[in-house]
């Protein structure tokens, strides 16, 4: 938790105040006392909800020193420095183990502000196989967190060099990437709370409960909340005046008790419908007098639906493909799956492990990152569909996830694709010699070679991969080789069933027994032939009304 010098800017005094120093610190209260600038008060607050907690917060024990406060029991006595980071990160890390351990599952998590992986590279190697994102503002920070990555060889947590902010967290909303679990730390939080005005941060944080099954906010415990606006705002709300108490028994006033959860209930919002559920865990890593400042917000959804579009960060692509998607979880566990627009087709989620290849992509990974993925993209079976949304990055590997598509593979197939597509082009070749090619019929990506010479009143549509072909017979056909072949053999039967039906219209008699698949067929007064229960009707009206009757070169329609 580095920072900048403070620069304080003093209000003018009227009085003569003396300095009190501890170690060549400067007292809280002697600043506090000068009249502070309410961008330097600001400063000191975030500062201040850093500290443990001890039995008396007056400010004349704290200092100002190194860009931090401490806390210092007498004048002149020995400053208590702030907790170290390694005990802080340590509390925060052992606190989310305890959680991560109760899902029996593999799972995905993800970080926001992630410092460094102080937090989450221990978490990655406490649990091998599940999947860790980090996500860094910073390029330098993002480079020695993935040095470690390297060091430690725990290739299931990557890095993504992104600021962790509401553009960010509507591209996740609006994705079909959801996470088991989220974290986003204090300093992050604090940030937050600082930096942004009420109606963001409740955006903020009503679309972060919504990317993810759990979330985890490290936030000010409503103890620590109570000090310090006693501290810092005395006159910020009425139950402050007068407050003398700088006690940790006397805190938290009864106006902040729950502040954590109150303050998510009241502030959250999104364009979702969300039922959520909240708890408060708190710290017990540290020394028995320790007081943490802070607690975790724990937050489950209970059940969610929502609209998120084909993958993340959708229109950079021009995909309209839309989806519902559900989330309902009880005690016993959670279902989750989206429903397609189009079809109403559900497509579940049976685990919560990964994240999308084309999500982390876009979230900035290092050069030395994609090489790394490149590596493992290639070395992957081949699949029909294999466009990075249906990638993914799952326990330091990738997989393939396309649901209508991952039972078959084509690593038998790809060798011949050369000699397919040559026989496809020599053959168009010798059937435009013939002069069987009519124009070209469309296939859903315009692929050469695969529609052409076919070309018809039917347009499909063709949706279905094995049969992308639009035929003159009305129906879809996997190439046009095949269509011309259906063709071929209907213009047979057409010419065949024509013969027989001049030859019976002609001569004016029944036909012989077995013409027309039945016997004893009559000749009717209103030009129609009834067969036997064993056959069909077939009335003249019937043959006329077929487009162009007499040109053989007709384009077939059913």
């Amino acid at each position: 938790m580095v920072s900048a010098p403070l620069k304080v800017t003093l209000k003018t005094i009227q009085e003569e105040k003396s300095l009190v120093r501890a170690g060549g610190a400067v007292s809280l209260a002697f600043l506090l006392e000068l009249g502070l600038q309410a961008q330097d008060r600001r400063r000191l607050f975030v500062r201040y909800l850093e500290l443990p907690i001890r039995d008396d917060m007056c400010p004349v024990h704290i200092v100002w020193q190194t860009g931090h406060l401490h806390y210092c029991s007498t004048l002149g006595d020995k400053i208590h420095r702030h907790s170290s980071e390694d005990l802080y990160n340590a509390a925060v890390v052992e606190l989310l183990k305890e959680e991560l351990k109760k899902e029996k599952k593999l799972f995905s998590y993800i970080e926001y502000g992630s410092r460094r992986g102080q937090i989450s590279l221990p978490l990655a190697a406490a649990f091998p196989n599940s999947t860790f994102i980090s996500l860094e503002s910073s390029r330098k920070s993002a480079r020695k967190h993935f040095e470690t990555i390297k060091a430690k060889k725990l290739f299931n947590n990557v890095v993504g060099n992104i600021a962790s902010d509401s553009t960010l967290l509507r591209k996740l909303l609006e994705s079909p990437d959801f996470l088991r679990f989220q974290f986003i730390g204090l300093d992050k939080f604090l940030q937050m709370i600082t930096e942004m005005n009420k109606d963001d941060i409740g955006l903020m944080l009503g679309e972060l409960f919504a990317t993810g099954l759990t979330t985890f906010v490290q936030m000010p415990s409503s103890q620590a909340l109570s000090l310090a606006l006693s501290t810092f705002f005395p006159t910020l709300m009425p139950c402050l005046v007068g407050q003398k108490s700088f006690m940790r028994e006397d805190h938290p006033l009864a106006v902040f008790k729950y502040t954590e959860t109150r303050l998510a209930a009241e502030s959250a919002k999104a364009d979702v419908t969300n039922n959520v559920s909240a708890s408060i865990v708190k710290p017990s890593y540290g020394p028995p007098d320790l007081v943490h400042s802070w607690h975790v917000l724990k937050v489950n959804i209970q059940n969610l639906t929502t609209q998120v579009n084909h993958h993340f960060d959708y229109e950079l692509d021009g995909h309209k493909r839309k989806y519902k998607q559900h989330c309902i979880s009880n005690k016993t566990g959670w279902e989750i799956f989206l429903t397609r627009e189009i079809d109403g087709f559900k497509i579940p989620y049976n685990v919560l492990q990964g994240v999308s290849l084309i999500a982390l992509l876009r979230m900035g990974l290092l050069e030395e990152e994609k090489d790394m993925f490149y590596d493992m993209f290639v070395r992957l079976p081949l699949y029909e569909d294999m466009a990075p949304w249906n990638i993914l990055f799952q326990g330091g590997k990738l997989t393939y996830i396309d649901y209508d598509t991952k039972d078959f593979t084509f690593n038998k197939m790809v060798p011949a694709a050369y000699q397919v597509m040559s026989m496809l082009m020599n053959y168009q070749r010798t059937i435009q010699d013939f002069g069987h090619c009519n124009g070209n019929a469309r296939n859903e990506y315009g692929f050469p070679y695969i529609s052409t010479c076919v070309e018809s009143d039917f347009s499909g549509p063709c949706k279905d991969s094995a049969k992308p072909v639009p035929c003159g017979d009305y129906s879809c056909r996997s190439t046009y080789v095949e269509c011309l072949q259906v063709l071929n053999e209907l213009e047979f039967k057409r010419n065949q069933l024509l013969k027989r039906f001049d030859v019976i219209h002609k001569s004016g008699t029944t036909a012989a027994p077995g013409n027309f698949g039945g016997s004893d067929v009559t000749m009717l007064d209103n030009g129609g032939w009834v067969y036997n229960q064993d056959g069909i009707i077939i009335k003249q009206e019937k043959f006329e009304k077929l487009p162009e009757y007499n040109k053989p070169e007709v384009k077939w329609r059913l």
